[in-house]
Formats: C-alpha cells, structure tokens, sequence
C-alpha cells in the first residue's frame, strides 16, 4: 500500500521527466519520436540514418548528443525545439503537480517545455521558472527548478540560450550542471533532507542526473515510478522483491547504487500508470482536493518539425559534416576524416568563410584524436591563415567573436593548439599557450587547463608538479560532478602515484574510479581499473 510509504505531514522531491508531457492533452514527444523525425528531413545516406537511430535505440548515442549535433551544425537556436512552447494543454499530470507544488513540496524537472508553469499559473497559483543562479527567487512563489533549462519562463518570455548551454554541456563535453553549480547545491540539498519520487523519467542518461542521484548520502528515500499501462491498479515494491519478480532491472537503479551512498533498502520501484500513481500520492498529500483533466486533443503537426530544416538541411557541407561529427563521436576516426574531406571540399563553393574554418576545425579534432598532432597543428594554421590573409604564426590569437561563429570559443581554440605542441615535443610553445588562455579559475575549462598542463609537465620530467596540476583539476571536476572528465584525469593521476610508487594512494583512489566507469558504461577503464588493483595487492 503506497500509504505506508508516502505521509502527509511530509515534504518531498519530485523529479518529472519527459513521460509526464507525453498524455492527452500535451502530447508533447518522446526523445526517440523526435530523433527519428529530425533524421528523416537530414539529407544523409539512408544507410547512415538507420545506423543513427539504430545507435539511439541501443543507447549508444544519447538524445543530448544528437541534438548537440543538430545544434552545432544545422540549427543554432535550436528552432526544432519551437513546437513544446507551442502547446498551452497541461495535463492531468501537470495539474497534479501544480497542485502539489502549491502545497510546499519541491518540483524539479529536465523537461524543457512550461505546462507545470502554466498548469499553475491557470490554477492562480503564483509560480517562477528557476534554472540559473543570476534569477533571484520570488517570495510568496512556488518554483519550478528546470534542470535542463527551458524554453521560456513562467511570463513566457524567451530563455532558450539556457537549453542550448545545457544541450552543449550535456551533448559535447558530457558534463552535468557544470555551467550552474547553484542547481547542483539545490539538487543536493533538497534530496539529502527528503525523500524523492521520480515519475516521466528512464533514466537512460549516462552523465546527468542518475550519476547526480548516485553521488548525494541520503538516509531518505527514493520511489522511482515505472510506466506500464498494463498494470492496473499500481504495485509497490521494495527492491529486493522487485528484483525477485523482474527479470530485467534498469541500468539506472545499480549506477544510482553503484557509488555506495544508497543502500537497495532505501529503494522503491512503482509499476503502473504514472497517472494513477501521481494521483493516489496527490490524494495522501492534498486532502479533499480534486483536479481537473481536459480532455483536448492536441496534435503535433509536421512542419514544427519541418520548418526549420529548409534553410540549411539541404547544404551539403552541412549533411556532410554532420555524418563526420557522428562518426568522430563514435570513435570511427577514418570515417570521420573522409566526410569531413568531402565536407571542406564543398565548403569551398559558399562564399562565407565560416564553413570552411568550422569543418578545418573538426578536422583538426579529429586528428588530435587520432594522434596525428602535425596534421591538426596544420589545419589550425590554415585557418590562422584564412583570417589573416595568408600569413602564418607559430602562437596566434583568433578573435572571439569569429570563433563563435563556428561555435568555438578562445580558450578551447588555444587549449587545442597547445595540445598539437606539446604531442609534437614543443612544450615551452606548448605551456606558453596554455598560460596565455584568459580562462577563470575555478570552471571547467581552467580544470582542462589544468590537465593538459600537468601532461606537459610530465613529459618535461617535472612529476611534483604534473602532480599537483591534475590534483587541482581532479578537485574541480569532482566539485562539478563531471564524470566524463574524471574518467580521463584520475587514470593520468593513478600513473603519476605509481611512478611515485605511493601505492596506498593508488588503492584509495581506485574505488572512485571504478564507480565512474560502473555509471558511464565504460567497460574497458573498469577492466583496466580492477587489473590494477590485482597488480598493487601486495605493495
């Protein structure tokens, strides 16, 4: 019975996905609807969109990293996003939470569209959108903590450069509430004191909130309500039972108990209709309280999807550079060159300058990835030369507001030289560049500066201080919760302790380790992680 387990003299921590816009009236789509919309208007390979959405289906291409793709390559703004703002029809599930709001529990969400704002503000209950921390909070409001961003606030003015920044982060860097630790304080603090219940949402993402989740020591707990229009009424299980009578269990439920800080006792898992969940829970919370549910049918017409792809779905350096970015990402760096050949090959018949610095650009990732530091050195002093008229520098500087017209910025730009340098044995060029870079302290690119001086320092035979440069990146990562950076910085950080044959270092650090690779899926580092705790048992 879910009143043994949910009080009204309590408060709690909701946490909405996606799954909550999708009922009748909204019908606002799935991640997987829109990525098979937006593929199929791209003129690409037909081979190459099944490979995409065969990818997407597996999980082995997140729903961030494909619209970052979209972003960065055909729609900046990301105008295709234009149609959840479109749709003013809450819910019955909308209306239950806008209600449960009013009543002091605390609501956050990763969806990007306003229809608990507007359930609540239809409801006259006073509400304010929060999704950064230059937004004072309103007294005498309720809010709506929009983790991901949103596309407008609750006065409907527009506040999509909040998603765009969270689709970048999410999408490119795979960081989490990196931009805006104040969510992170928020986040923490409220599930440390209550306890959470997750609805509309699958958890499928690798470096977001379940690592969040994972990472936060809680004595409270979490009931996480799972979609089945099957079961009817709704059943509650503690996790033990749960995995008793499930086969297949979530891979978010171990990354969430993966780190220690939750124990499977703490655990519930809801199977039913999400909307008879929210509502029984509704009903414990808010007594004698009903809500109403329009039934109005609202559909989503193809060209919200459609309208944006005219203007630049049809360039074919766009189309090709796409399918290079998508190869570059997975890893398949040969494929990834050809496009991005064919791609500069055809940026030359446009008359801007911008796509052919953009895909020189990739290019040069692309072979820093592939170890190829004197063809990525040269590609970044060809666009040096483009701008400037054919002369060529060994240090050069590019304005910013050029490189964010490829969607760039100056302190990634010079962290991308110095790497070129220092692979090619020029470390002095190498530490000059990095110590040029005007980046503040204390973010996530000074922590990549961080690192990639401490590898210099290690190829010049300084390990004291390589040592103490990835300490500091490593402290600024683990503040942010950057998993995907960790997974690169602590491997760096365990050769350096071995090299000073610290091994009871080198032991404490493993677990960590470990832990982020059992939550970002990464197989190979665990395997590596765990022969190495064999290898130092004895030390």
């Amino acid at each position: 019975m879910l009143s043994e387990h949910i009080f009204s003299d309590r408060t709690y921590c909701f946490l909405a996905g996606a799954g909550v816009s999708f009922d009748s009236p909204s019908n606002l789509p799935l991640a997987r609807d829109m990525v098979y919309k937006i593929v199929e208007v791209l003129s690409i390979e037909e081979s190459l969109k099944v490979d995409i959405k065969g990818q997407f289906d597996r999980g082995n291409l997140r729903f961030e990293q494909f619209m970052e793709l979209i972003s960065e390559i055909f729609d900046r703004d990301l105008q295709v996003l234009n149609h959840l703002s479109k749709c003013d029809s809450p819910n019955l599930l909308h209306n239950l939470l806008a209600e449960i709001a009013n009543n002091d529990h605390h609501i956050f969400t990763t969806n990007f569209d306003c229809l608990i704002e507007t359930a609540c503000t239809q409801k006259r209950i006073p509400v304010q959108t929060v999704f950064s921390n230059e937004q004072k909070c309103r007294t005498n409001t309720k809010i709506v903590w929009k983790l991901h961003g949103s596309l407008q606030d609750e006065q409907g003015l527009d506040t999509r450069k909040s998603i765009v920044a969270t689709i970048t982060r999410l999408g490119q860097k795979g960081e989490s509430f990196s931009n805006d630790p104040f969510l992170k304080e928020i986040f923490f603090d409220r599930i440390q004191h209550q306890d959470l219940i997750i609805l509309g949402y699958s958890g499928s993402d690798d470096y977001d909130i379940v690592p969040m989740i994972s990472q936060i020591k809680s004595r409270h707990k979490i009931f996480w309500v799972f979609h089945d229009t099957q079961i009817s009424p709704f059943k509650v299980f503690d996790f033990a039972t749960f995995k008793k009578e499930r086969k297949i269990i979530p891979d978010a439920i171990y990354k969430i108990l993966s780190q220690g800080n939750w124990k499977e006792e703490q655990l519930y898992i809801i199977v039913g209709r999400t909307s008879e969940v929210l509502s029984a829970i509704h009903n414990i919370l808010i007594k004698n309280s009903g809500s109403d549910h329009y039934e109005i049918e609202y559909k989503i017409p193809s060209h919200y999807y459609l309208h944006w792809s005219f203007k630049h779905a049809l360039e074919e350096w766009r189309n090709l550079s796409f399918a290079g970015k998508y190869f570059l990402l997975a890893g398949n760096y040969g494929e990834a060159q050809s496009y991005f050949q064919l791609a500069l090959s055809q940026s030359e018949e446009t008359k801007e300058l911008s796509p052919k610095i953009y895909v020189l650009f990739c290019l040069s990732r692309t072979c820093i990835k592939d170890n190829r530091p004197k063809e990525a050195l040269a590609y970044l002093e060809t666009i040096y030369s483009i701008l400037n008229g054919g002369q060529k520098s060994r240090y050069f500087q590019l304005e910013q507001k050029i490189l964010k017209s490829v969607g760039r910025d100056m302190v990634e730009y010079e962290q991308q030289l110095a790497i070129c340098h220092s692979e090619l044995g020029n470390f002095e060029s190498a530490l000059a560049i990095l110590h040029k870079a005007e980046c503040q302290k204390d973010t996530i690119e000074y922590a990549r500066g961080l690192y990639e001086e401490a590898r210099v320092m290690r190829k010049m035979g300084n390990f004291p201080k390589a040592l103490s440069l990835v300490e500091e990146s490593v402290g600024i990562h683990r503040k942010y919760g950057n998993l995907e950076s960790l997974s690169i910085c602590l491997p760096f950080l365990l050769d350096l302790l071995i090299e000073k044959k610290d091994f009871s270092e080198v032991k404490e650090r493993i677990p960590e380790l470990i832990g982020i690779c059992k939550i970002t899926n990464n197989e190979k580092l665990m395997s590596e992680c765990r022969q190495l705790s064999e290898q130092i048992k004895s030390y």
